[in-house]
């Protein structure tokens, strides 16, 4: 998935296309990590809601990826405010609804991550997350 939330294209034989899907593949995981990391830094409501980001090089590239997959839902679809992936009667379209499913997992994997490493016994998602999404279904 291009930053966790679109699939790639598949079987694409022209170079020149392949080139290019992996130009705008390319900009767009750029774009995500981008404002992943101007939201950490500018301590974001919506990001704080995630976790601290770990101390630990390889959690914290774990978890930037899925603050990327976040950032990225919230600006496809262009969802503001503290909530990290907005409210569930926002949705809008088949589309939105499984990218919102996405965001949802990649923000309860965010918030896993940086619970593990202050306290490997709360490493599972917490009050912060807003949705639960069992076999496709929100709850």
């Amino acid at each position: 998935l291009i930053a966790g939330l679109v699939p790639r294209a598949q079987g694409v034989t022209d170079p020149d296309m392949t080139r290019a899907l992996a130009e705008r593949d390319r900009a767009m995981e750029d774009r995500a990590r981008t404002l992943a990391e101007q939201a950490v830094e500018a301590c974001h409501g919506w990001a704080q809601r995630l976790g601290a980001p770990p101390s630990d090089p390889t959690r914290r590239e774990r978890w930037m990826q899925e603050v990327s997959t976040v950032a990225a839902y919230r600006d496809r679809w262009h969802i503001t405010g503290r909530r990290a992936i907005g409210a569930e009667g926002d949705v809008r379209s088949i589309e939105q609804k499984g990218q919102r499913q996405r965001a949802q997992a990649a923000a309860e994997r965010a918030v896993a991550i940086s619970r593990a490493e202050t306290d490997p016994q709360q490493s599972g998602p917490g009050p912060e997350v807003e949705v639960k999404v069992q076999r496709g279904v929100e709850r």
